[in-house]
């Protein structure tokens, strides 16, 4: 059966990913001079509360793909079983460029299939679900990819944060423009690019359900420019 590997970005720990049947190799995130690992050494609640704490004090957090070592550690655990690696998307992560130099240098080398999931979260944890099923049923691992593809290639991922100051901290906002948004009471929504490299501004609404509207509009869009 194909062994399914994949990081930390679909929301799944190491320990409930093994119950489950997968490998998760953890990223890691750092705020106010201390790394953990995700979904390890912190839970997406807790990292949420020290976001809001430090960035109060303009400390933003930082994330960094798995090192190289533990996916090629990783993949050199299964030498007689063919892999498939899902990556959270190239461009906002390092990890789909790592886990294709592991891949390459790995005692498993020719077994081993890495795929740009070009995805993140919630969309990311759908695909490696699916492949996990897939594989499950006795799937080799070009035949889950080809399954797989369609969802890939049309999945689209949207964001509505909270509230301005997120944005002023990520640096995709000057604080003036975040204080005026906030005033104002504008929300913000945001879409994953198309190559899913990029996040970028989809609207600005006044109401949270505006913000859907805005979404829900732009799903329309798609579908029917598909």
């Amino acid at each position: 059966m194909v062994k399914i590997i994949t990081d930390s970005s679909p929301l799944i720990s190491p320990e409930q990913a093994k119950e489950m049947g997968f490998d998760v190799l953890p990223l890691s995130v750092s705020i106010n001079g201390q790394t953990y690992l995700d979904l390890v050494d912190i839970s997406n609640k807790y990292f949420v509360d020290l976001v809001n704490k430090y960035g109060k004090e303009g400390q933003h957090p930082t994330s960094s793909q798995p090192a190289i070592g533990s996916i090629i550690d990783a993949m050199n655990s299964y030498p007689d079983t063919e892999i498939l690696m899902l990556a959270m998307t190239d461009g906002l992560s390092g990890t789909y460029r790592s886990a294709c130099s592991a891949a390459k240098i790995s005692e498993n080398a020719d077994n081993i299939t890495v795929i740009n999931t070009k995805t993140l979260a919630g969309p990311h944890q759908y695909l490696t679900l699916k492949a996990l099923e897939y594989a499950n049923m006795g799937m080799t691992a070009k035949e889950i990819v080809d399954k797989l593809q369609p969802s890939i290639d049309n999945s689209a991922s949207y964001l509505i944060p909270q509230d301005f100051g997120f944005l002023r901290r990520g640096g995709r906002l000057t604080p003036i423009a975040a204080a005026i948004g906030s005033m104002l009471k504008i929300v913000p929504v945001l879409v994953q690019t198309d190559d899913g490299c990029r996040i970028e501004k989809l609207a600005l609404k006044r109401t949270f359900s505006a913000g859907i509207d805005a979404v829900a509009n732009s799903i329309r869009k798609k579908i029917r420019y598909k």
